[in-house]
């Protein structure tokens, strides 16, 4: 991105990435300045293990521990924050640097909107736009770096998601899809972030496994349904195959995700967007089965 001054005035220089043969983010430029270091560890190389960038004038240097549940642990300059997970993998606690302990609060994507001290108090709101761009406010604010859909942000505000670095500013991602599945291989969510999310950053079999049960689930139901009231020209059968197409079509996206390998969160987004194409798919159907029917 070159330099660009906008109508406010402010100036913004170019910013630049370099990356692995594999797609991951290694260095990041603003100017000739560079503001971010980033080293792997795993055989795949999609864990960030260690991140150097700039915060308030100096260098700081992150080193995270990954376990099973996600982050549970970051060293920053040598001051350890620790965080608790729950089972599914959501933040629900940390401890800072200093010490001090907060309760945090997320949404249904998994997004912490909020942090809660020992006594109850709020301290810290963070205010998300539909893709991701955060409004972080409170005494406590800067305490918890897991923001958007529970995901680690950078100092200069973009996150860490898996294999890529995603600009909330941009809507996209820096690089394209390393699984090149992905039609568009710098788009989030599908261009749904309400409904959809990509904390990996690559379409993964997971993905594969929510389109296609969520859509079979969908077209199956309204089909079978059309059969059903073939003699029928009413809009009860369209309504009816909606509603069994989302009720099949959030448990074969849910399903679907759960055999290709997703999470918790990943297999709960699934259900959400599922129940969606699913009510699409089975209102699709009822002519399907109608024309089944009549061929009888």
């Amino acid at each position: 991105m070159r330099s660009k001054t906008w109508a406010s005035g402010w100036t913004y220089p170019e910013s630049r990435f370099t990356f692995s043969p594999t797609n991951q983010v290694l260095t990041g430029h603003a100017g000739t300045t560079q503001v971010l270091d980033v080293r792997y560890d795993t055989s795949q190389q999609t864990q960030p293990r260690t991140i150097t960038e700039p915060a308030g004038g100096n260098q700081v240097t992150h080193v995270l521990t990954h376990t099973a549940l996600g982050i549970t642990e970051t060293v920053d300059n040598g001051k350890r924050s620790s965080y608790t997970r729950d089972t599914q993998g959501l933040l629900i606690g940390l401890k800072d640097g200093a010490g001090a302990r907060y309760g945090a609060v997320t949404d249904h994507q998994g997004s912490v909107i909020g942090l809660v001290d020992t006594a109850g108090n709020l301290v810290a709101e963070y205010d998300y736009s539909p893709y991701g761009a955060v409004t972080a406010t409170g005494a406590a604010a800067g305490a918890n770096p897991f923001r958007y859909i529970g995901v680690y942000q950078l100092q200069q505000g973009q996150y860490l998601m898996g294999y890529r670095v995603y600009d909330s500013a941009m809507a996209r991602f820096r690089s394209p899809d390393p699984t090149g599945q992905e039609s568009n291989p710098y788009n989030y969510a599908k261009g749904d972030p309400v409904n959809q999310s990509d904390p990996t950053g690559g379409y993964s079999w997971a993905d594969f496994g929510q389109d296609v049960g969520s859509s079979a689930a969908g077209l199956a139901s309204g089909a079978i349904i059309g059969v059903a009231c073939a003699s029928t020209a009413g809009v009860g059968c369209f309504v009816g195959a909606a509603v069994a197409g989302a009720t099949l079509g959030a448990a074969g996206g849910g399903l679907g995700a759960a055999i290709g390998g997703g999470d918790s969160a990943k297999i709960r987004d699934a259900a959400i967007s599922g129940a969606i194409s699913g009510a699409i798919g089975g209102v699709g159907g009822v002519p399907l089965g109608k024309a089944i029917s009549k061929a009888k």
